[in-house]
C-alpha cells in the first residue's frame, strides 16, 4: 500500500468513525422515539411506507396528500422487516447522521474544522427534541440530507454548470419530501446572482447555472410523474399532491399578529436559539475577515424561504421549522466564526480600541443569550423526555391506549384480514396491529377534513364505499371522538353517502353480539374512546375468541 492510498483510507476511516459517532448521538437523543407513544402524522406515514413496501401504490390504493418521498424512504426497512418500528426508527438515525456528516464538511466553507465540530450537536439535539421532531419519521427531518448535500454542492460551482445541475438534483430529492423545500434553493440562486452582480462569472455563466439548477429540480419529479403515469395513477397523484397541497396551504387559520408573534416565542422556547440565528449572524458581520461576508446574504436568502415555507399553512407547527435547519446552522457557523475573528483581531491589535471593546461585548452578549436559549431548549428536551416516560409507566396513558387498540384489533381478526379507523383517533392501530387497510381512505383525511373539502366529492365517496365492497374489513373501528353523540352509521351517512348505510347493514357492533363480554379491565378504551364493529359473517369468531379470553 503507497504513502497516498494510506492516507485516503485514513481519511475514510475518520469520515465513518463520525458518522457512526453521530449515529450513537441521534440513538441517545432519539430514544424516546422508541418506546413513545406515536403522534398523529408519524402513525400515517409508518402506514404508507408498509404498505408501499407491500406492493400498494400511493395515492391509488392508500391516500395522503403528501410526495411520495417519505412514503418510500420508510418502505425501504418495511421491504426488509415488515412492520418492525424499531427497524424504522433505526432507519431514520443512520440516515439523519449521514445528513450530519455531510453538513460538518458543508459548515467548514463557513468556520474553522473546531467551531464546525463544536456546534455539531446543537444541531443534533435541534433535530433530535420532542418539541420539533415528535416521534420521528416527519418530511422535514428525513429531506435534510439532500438538502444539506445540495448546500454542499451548491459552494462547488468552480466546477461548471453541472454542479448546479447536480445540486438542483438534491434540492429536487428534497422537494420529493415536501414542495415547500423549493424556497431552499434561494441560497444558490442567490449565490449565483451575487456572481453576476460582482461581475465574477459572466452573465451568460451565471444563467447557465440557473438554468441547470431549475432543470436539475425538475428532474426528480418528472421521474417521479413518469413512475405514476406508467402505473397509470398519475391523475390521483397530482391532485392527491399537489391540488389538495394548494387547497391545504389556502384555507389559512385566522391569525393575528400578536398570535404570530407568540407562535414564534413558543418554539423559541421550546427548541432554543435556532429561530434568533440571523441575528446572531448579521451582529458578527462587522468582524468577517476575507469573503466570508458574501455568504451572509444567501444564507438569509435560504432562512428566509425557509421561514416563509414554515408559515404557508398559517399553523405554526414546530417540526415545519426543522426545514430551515440547515440554513440555521449555517448561519450559527457564519456567526461564531466572525465573533471568533473579532477576538482573535483584538488580541493582536487588528482593531481600534472602540471596535475591539465592541467586538468583546457583543461576543460576550451573544454568548450568553445563546447558552441561556439552549438552556432553554435542553430543559424543554429534559421535560418531554420525562413526560414521556411517565406516558409509557401509566397502564392507561397514550401509549397504552394505542397498544391496546392495536392488540384487540390483531385479537378479533386474522393476519391476512383488513382492518378500517372510521375517525383520527388511533391511525397507529395499522402499523401496531400489522394489519391493513379496508380502504384507500385509511384516516381522517382527505374525507372528512375540514380543510380539504374543496377536494373531496362524489368520486372519493364513492371509492370509499366501492372499497368496503372490494376489501371487505373484517373491523371497523369506529373513533367515538367524532360522532359528538350521533350512532356512528348515521354519521358516516351525513360524511360518506351510502357508506354509513352499507356499515350498518353488514357490521355488527362487538358490544351488541349476542353472547359477548368486553374485557373492561384490558380495553379500558373500549364503549368511551372507541367501538368495534366486527362483520357479520365474523361475529361467531369474534364472540368465540372473547369467550376463550376469559376461560384463559
Amino acid at each position: 500500500m503507497n504513502e497516498h492510498t494510506g492516507v485516503e483510507r485514513r481519511d475514510w476511516m475518520k469520515w465513518i468513525g463520525l458518522w457512526l459517532a453521530l449515529a450513537g448521538a441521534y440513538a441517545a437523543l432519539r430514544s424516546f422515539t422508541f418506546f413513545a407513544a406515536l403522534v398523529h402524522d408519524d402513525g400515517l406515514f409508518l402506514y404508507t411506507g408498509q404498505a408501499w413496501a407491500a406492493g400498494e401504490l400511493p395515492y391509488r390504493d392508500f391516500y395522503d396528500h403528501k410526495p411520495p418521498g417519505l412514503f418510500f424512504f420508510l418502505s425501504l426497512p418495511c421491504r426488509l422487516t415488515p412492520f418492525n418500528l424499531f427497524a424504522v426508527k433505526l432507519a431514520s438515525v443512520l440516515w439523519l447522521a449521514l445528513g450530519a456528516v455531510w453538513l460538518y464538511r458543508v459548515s467548514r466553507k463557513f468556520a474553522g474544522r473546531a467551531i464546525s465540530l463544536a456546534l455539531l450537536p446543537w444541531f443534533v439535539l435541534y433535530t433530535s427534541a420532542y418539541a420539533t421532531i415528535r416521534t420521528g419519521g416527519l418530511t422535514e427531518e428525513s429531506a435534510l440530507p439532500f438538502l444539506a448535500l445540495a448546500y454542499g454542492l451548491s459552494l462547488n460551482r468552480t466546477r461548471g454548470w453541472r454542479t448546479s445541475l447536480w445540486a438542483g438534483l438534491a434540492f429536487g430529492a428534497a422537494i420529493q419530501f415536501r414542495q415547500t423545500f423549493a424556497l431552499s434553493s434561494l441560497f444558490l440562486y442567490s449565490l449565483i446572482l451575487l456572481d453576476a452582480l460582482s461581475g465574477e462569472r459572466s452573465i451568460r455563466s451565471c444563467l447557465s447555472h440557473a438554468l441547470a439548477l431549475s432543470f436539475g429540480m425538475l428532474i426528480p419529479e418528472l421521474f417521479v410523474s413518469l413512475y405514476f403515469a406508467l402505473n397509470g395513477a398519475w391523475t390521483q397523484y397530482f391532485k392527491a399532491s399537489y391540488l389538495a397541497n394548494f387547497v391545504y396551504v389556502g384555507a389559512r387559520p385566522h391569525n393575528t399578529w400578536s398570535g404570530v408573534i407568540q407562535a414564534q416565542r413558543e418554539i423559541i422556547e421550546s427548541t432554543g436559539p435556532y429561530l434568533l440565528a440571523p441575528l446572531f449572524a448579521v451582529a458578527s458581520l462587522p468582524f468577517a475577515q476575507d469573503r466570508r461576508w458574501r455568504m451572509l446574504l444567501p444564507l438569509l436568502a435560504a432562512f428566509s424561504g425557509d421561514l416563509l415555507a414554515a408559515s404557508l399553512s398559517g399553523e405554526y407547527y414546530s417540526h415545519y421549522y426543522v426545514q430551515a435547519a440547515v440554513s440555521i446552522h449555517l448561519l450559527f457557523c457564519f456567526s461564531a466564526q466572525g465573533f471568533v475573528d473579532a477576538i482573535n483581531s483584538a488580541r493582536n491589535r487588528g482593531l481600534t480600541r472602540p471596535h475591539a471593546l465592541l467586538a468583546i461585548a457583543l461576543t460576550i452578549l451573544t454568548a450568553m443569550a445563546f447558552l441561556s436559549l439552549s438552556a432553554l431548549g435542553v430543559r424543554q428536551y429534559v421535560s418531554d423526555y420525562m413526560s414521556i416516560l411517565h406516558d409509557d409507566a401509566n397502564p392507561h396513558g397514550t401509549r397504552a391506549f394505542q397498544r391496546s387498540v392495536a392488540d384487540a384489533a390483531a385479537f378479533v381478526t386474522e393476519p391476512d384480514e383488513r382492518i378500517l379507523l372510521v375517525g383520527q383517533s388511533p391511525n397507529s392501530v395499522y402499523f401496531l396491529a400489522s394489519r391493513y387497510a379496508g380502504s384507500r381512505y385509511y384516516h381522517y383525511s382527505p374525507l372528512w377534513k375540514e380543510k380539504l373539502a374543496d377536494v373531496v366529492g362524489e368520486a372519493e365517496y364513492a371509492r370509499f364505499l366501492a372499497d368496503l365492497h372490494t376489501r371487505r374489513p373484517a373491523l371497523i373501528l369506529v373513533d367515538l371522538t367524532r360522532m359528538r353523540g350521533e350512532a356512528p352509521p348515521e354519521w358516516i351517512e351525513t360524511k360518506a353517502p351510502g357508506s354509513g348505510e352499507y356499515i350498518k347493514q353488514n357490521y355488527t357492533p362487538l358490544h351488541d353480539a349476542p353472547g359477548a363480554s368486553i374485557p373492561d379491565d384490558e380495553w379500558f378504551w373500549y364503549d368511551i374512546r372507541i367501538n368495534f364493529w366486527i362483520r357479520n359473517d365474523l361475529v361467531d369468531r369474534a364472540v368465540s375468541r372473547l369467550h376463550e379470553k376469559q376461560a384463559g
